[in-house]
């Protein structure tokens, strides 16, 4: 099976700009695209079953607030929107489980 071999265009002397430069420089200028490149693969492994994470940040909102009787919830987006459903009645804890009569007996 022949391989075709594959010319280094970086090295080649027929493009006008490249010999221009020095071979010092030519090095140069390679050293930096290749750090370069480096730099922007990661240069990291990691185990594919178990995938980098970003680390957990807290946010306050969304959250969810409830009813006075414990029958609707509702998210909330922002600051304001947690005042608005404040005068409609809505808290930010789950109102308390009443023990039905039956439960008791």
């Amino acid at each position: 099976m022949n391989i075709p071999q594959v010319k280094n265009q970086f090295a080649s002397d027929t493009d006008p700009l490249l010999s221009a430069l020095s071979p010092s420089q030519r090095k140069m200028l390679l050293d930096a695209l290749m750090a370069d490149a480096n730099k922007n693969v990661g240069g990291q492994e990691f185990d594919l079953s178990k995938p980098p994470v970003e680390p957990y940040r807290y946010r306050e909102y969304p959250k969810c607030m409830y009813s006075r009787d414990g029958k609707q919830t509702i998210n909330v987006r922002d600051e304001e929107h947690e005042k608005q459903l404040s005068k409609q009645g809505f808290q930010t804890k789950p109102p308390a489980k009443k023990s039905d009569e039956s439960d008791a007996a």
